[in-house]
């Protein structure tokens, strides 16, 4: 005789609480993963956190800190800009930065710290925030209140993984990628309101093949495809 589960669907899930009641379901195991369930939403958010790069992980923070040196915001996962005195700051090396020989305004990242050159007392920092993690504490965020899949595939591939379900993780993997895929591109759309169009400029390179690529609509052309070439970290494709 087949048993009918009540499981909800993704839409049901409106915070932390209501994350974990439809894991369990999903799950149908009673309660003997409730003590770990937390690290399951955690580990998943590990996985968010390095892979999503969208308009509401933007943020800003202004420092102060002295001889230069900045310690950087606990939720910061990555520099995205560094202003001083009203002027950008350009990336480089410590090693670059501590030069003597070394002219210009800059920064350097070591560690969670930040150093400018020359020395200030104050940055303005844009970066790119961490996912505010759930908890108890915590009940909900903008990624929960969005894109409720996202939290509910990756908890239950964290789980199915723990269980050692094989079958069961391949497909909440496969779930939790194409979510995660689709919150990635319809931030991508919502930043510049139209499809990303690429040309290719055919330049002398290795073997004849293109060696610079150029992206509309800012025209930046970054060299692809060249050994040894230093594409800076600013020109991340997530920003153009």
């Amino acid at each position: 005789m087949a048993i009918a589960l009540d499981l909800g669907n993704p839409g049901d899930i409106t915070d932390y609480s209501s994350l974990l009641d439809a894991v369990r379901r999903w799950l149908d195991r009673g309660s003997d993963l409730d003590p770990i369930l937390s690290t399951f939403v955690a580990n998943s958010e590990a996985v968010i956190n390095r892979t999503l790069r969208v308009p509401e992980m933007e943020t800003s923070a202004t420092l102060s800190g002295s001889g230069g040196a900045f310690v950087l915001p606990l939720d910061c996962l990555k520099v995205r800009a560094v202003i001083a005195s009203g002027r950008p700051l350009r990336a480089t090396s410590p090693n670059a930065l501590a030069d003597q020989s070394y002219r210009g305004d800059a920064f350097a990242l070591q560690g969670r710290s930040l150093l400018t050159a020359p020395t200030t007392s104050s940055v303005t920092v844009a970066y790119w925030q961490r996912v505010p993690a759930l908890s108890t504490a915590n009940p909900a965020n903008w990624l929960l209140d969005q894109h409720q899949d996202v939290y509910l595939y990756g908890t239950l591939f964290q789980a199915a993984t723990f269980i050692i379900d094989a079958d069961a993780a391949a497909g909440w993997s496969a779930l939790f990628d194409a979510a995660l895929s689709a919150v990635q591109e319809a931030g991508a759309k919502a930043r510049f309101a139209g499809p990303l169009v690429a040309r290719s400029l055919v330049c002398e390179g290795i073997g004849g093949s293109p060696a610079m690529r150029e992206f509309a609509p800012y025209g930046r052309a970054v060299p692809i495809n060249v050994p040894g070439a230093d594409i800076p970290e600013q020109w991340d494709r997530t920003e153009w």
